[in-house]
């Protein structure tokens, strides 16, 4: 039983990695796509994200559910979250070694996506910058420049405004 628990476990646990494996790919070309202001591209890559982050919550289910079996069977008596690190005590050798490795490529997996995901929101956020600004200097724009005045008669062309263009900086 305990063998068998263990092959459920590190089977789900390799699902896992290779699914924060390909969550931290998708975060990467999220950047790219973002630095190259490819809006298609970026619905497309936030679907895909979406499903692998919907795909990571079950294979963490699933991981957990072993682990709260292999808890019960140790005789440990929580309702914590199972923890890689403790279940390991419980191993020797190989089997022990694989468990802590395996918390750790999982561990440095999330950093360096959260890393990433945080450098794409700095990007988002310094865009929505750029378009407010674009936004308030056009209004500014549109403002200033009335074309009639409020009794009807025209009034001089406003020059000190016209011909200002928005670059698109990122």
């Amino acid at each position: 039983m305990k063998n068998e628990l263990y092959l459920e476990l590190t089977k789900h646990l390799s699902q896992l990695v290779m699914t924060y494996r390909q969550l931290l790919d998708i975060v990467r070309k999220e950047k790219q796509i973002l630095l190259n202001v490819d809006l298609p591209a970026l619905a497309e890559n936030n679907k895909i994200k979406e499903d692998t982050l919907t795909q990571i919550k079950t294979l963490e289910s699933d991981w957990m559910a072993a682990g709260h079996q292999l808890y019960i069977l140790f005789g440990i008596e929580t309702e914590e979250t199972p923890r890689l690190a403790e279940i390991a005590r419980y191993y020797t050798g190989n089997e022990q070694s694989k468990l802590l490795q395996v918390q750790s490529v999982l561990s440095l997996l999330v950093e360096r996506t959260s890393k990433v995901n945080k450098e794409n929101e700095e990007l988002i956020r310094s865009a929505l910058n750029h378009i407010r600004g674009a936004m308030q200097s056009i209004r500014d724009t549109l403002s200033k420049n009335s074309t009639y005045e409020k009794k009807g008669k025209k009034s001089k062309a406003s020059t000190e405004s016209s011909g200002r263009l928005v670059s698109k900086e990122v």
